[in-house]
């Protein structure tokens, strides 16, 4: 079964492989948080189903990326964060998908994931910061050749 790398340039390079038959809409999901109290590795399976039953991508089709910003790395209203737990500094999501997600799709899987921060661990929903992007067609390079389509086709269909 073909394979879909997807490109995302966002503070670094990261690819996200998936099974381009089941997943041709990946999500692509980077976190950026102050230090904080949060069992990444418990929580990061339980935001990946969530997003999962949110967007009705298959997990094997998510990718999550955790980063944590160093203290005093990150400034919102003119203040210094050093620990995430307070409401003056926020989660910043940055979500990815393909362009041809409705827009209600995209809300569910926004919601989602300020559900799942709220549910899973000390963030409340209302500190979740979800910023999405929409890959337009030609603007995924893959399998050597810049990939195309018409809203709401699979690019990968047989």
């Amino acid at each position: 079964m073909k394979k879909l790398l997807i490109l995302l340039i966002i503070a670094g390079t990261v690819f996200s492989v998936a099974n381009a038959g089941d997943c041709w809409r990946d999500p692509l999901v980077k976190i950026s948080i102050l230090p904080n109290d949060i069992d990444v590795e418990d929580f990061l399976p339980k935001l990946s189903k969530d997003i999962s039953d949110a967007s009705g991508v298959p997990e094997s089709g998510i990718t999550v990326i955790w980063n944590e910003i160093p203290a005093k790395r990150m400034i919102t209203g003119g203040k210094l964060g050093i620990k995430n737990e307070n409401e003056e500094h926020p989660v910043v999501v940055e979500l990815n998908l393909a362009g041809f997600f409705t827009q209600e799709e995209i809300e569910e899987t926004m919601e989602g994931i300020a559900e799942s921060f709220e549910e899973h661990t000390n963030v409340d929903s209302k500190q979740v910061f979800i910023i999405t992007t929409l890959q337009e067609s030609g603007k995924v390079y893959v399998f050597d050749e810049t990939m195309k389509w018409e809203d709401g086709e699979n690019p990968f269909a047989d």
